[in-house]
């Protein structure tokens, strides 16, 4: 295994995700971000708390660009073409 073969898609995900994740941290967006005291903000529902902490972002994140690798990596010979749709529209 080639950790230079650009068509392992774990690979390139690890990397995507990566960049990402650090983007995220420099940008600290406001809904992860309490720019007022200075740290990510806590999971809650109150004043100050957020739905989306920093794990949850990671995680959703990090399925999305694997499934986003993985499909980009698929052969083609593999996708089944719709034919069929085009008799019935």
């Amino acid at each position: 295994m080639s950790f230079r073969n650009p068509y392992i898609p774990v690979i390139n995900a690890v990397i995507f995700f990566v960049i990402i994740m650090i983007i995220i941290g420099i940008c600290k967006p406001a809904f992860l971000y309490d720019h007022t005291n200075n740290k990510y903000r806590s999971f809650g529902s109150g004043s100050g708390q957020t739905h989306f902490t920093i794990v949850i972002v990671g995680i959703i994140t990090s399925l999305l660009v694997y499934y986003l690798c993985l499909f980009r990596y698929v052969p083609a010979k593999i996708r089944k073409p719709m034919r069929y749709l085009h008799r019935y529209a």
